[in-house]
C-alpha cells in the first residue's frame, strides 16, 4: 500500500472512528488512581483538527485529563511537558518504539514504559531497547508508576 493511501485511511480513521473507539480495558481506573499522586497527560497522535473528539470520547470513557495533540514521533512535545513538570518525575506510556526512542533522546530523565494494548501484537514486537518497563495491563503499569513515585 502506497504511503498516501496509508494517510488517507489514517484521515479518514480519525474522522470518522475517533469517537467511538472502546478504551483498553483498566485504563480509566488505573489513571484516576494515579491522579491522586501525579499530573495526567495524554499526548496522542491525533490530528489537531479531530483533538475535541478524542477528547470528548476520553471524558465519556472517564478519563478527563488534558489532551495533546500531535504528529510525528513525541519525543519533542514530551521534552516540552518536562520543562514544565520542573523537575518532577514524567512517566512516558507508548505502545511504538519509535515514539521510546524519541522520548529517550529528547527526555533522557524520563521512564518510560512500552505498553501494547493488543495482546497479539504484544506477542509479535520485542521490548523497546529504550524502554524501562514493559507492563502488562494498564493496572502492573499503575503499581510500576506508584512504586517509583514512593521512591522518589
Amino acid at each position: 500500500m502506497a504511503r498516501d493511501q496509508v494517510t488517507e485511511l489514517m484521515q479518514a480513521f480519525f474522522a470518522e472512528g475517533t469517537e467511538t473507539l472502546e478504551p483498553v480495558p483498566g485504563a480509566a481506573e488505573a489513571l484516576v488512581g494515579l491522579s491522586a499522586h501525579a499530573e495526567i497527560v495524554i499526548l496522542s497522535n491525533v490530528p489537531a483538527s479531530d483533538a475535541d473528539k478524542r477528547t470528548r470520547n476520553l471524558c465519556r470513557h472517564g478519563m478527563d485529563y488534558p489532551l495533546i495533540p500531535n504528529e510525528g514521533v513525541k519525543g519533542p512535545a514530551l521534552a516540552a511537558i518536562a520543562a514544565r513538570a520542573h523537575g518532577q518525575p514524567l512517566f512516558f506510556i507508548d505502545d511504538l518504539p519509535h515514539n521510546l526512542k524519541s522520548a529517550a533522546e529528547h527526555a533522557a530523565h524520563s521512564t518510560r514504559l512500552h505498553y501494547m494494548a493488543d495482546p497479539r501484537l504484544s506477542r509479535l514486537m520485542p521490548t523497546s531497547a529504550h524502554a524501562h518497563y514493559r507492563p502488562h495491563d494498564w493496572h502492573d503499569a499503575a503499581r510500576f508508576i506508584r512504586e517509583h513515585l514512593a521512591g522518589a
